[in-house]
């Protein structure tokens, strides 16, 4: 994803609310909603996007990690 993206654009994302449960000793599952906020590239700054992220997690011997993320643009249409 990143390197298809225009080498002008910027984004800056902003966690507004999180919530992290465990689903098990070695798992758990993660709900983020973020402001993503898009400048240059022919982008609006001025209008964020609002963007949801649903992760799990799993414990590992290096810690925990993030095992999988879906990104949802709730209001994109």
């Amino acid at each position: 994803m990143l390197s298809a993206r225009p080498a002008d654009m910027s984004t800056r994302h902003l966690v507004t609310t999180s919530l992290v449960e465990a689903s098990g000793p070695e798992s758990a599952t993660g709900v983020h909603y973020c402001l993503v906020y898009v400048s240059g590239a022919g982008q609006d700054s001025s209008k964020p996007i609002l963007r949801e992220y649903q992760d799990a997690y799993r414990k590992t011997e290096q810690g925990w990690q993030i095992e999988s993320r879906v990104v949802l643009s709730p209001f994109a249409g």
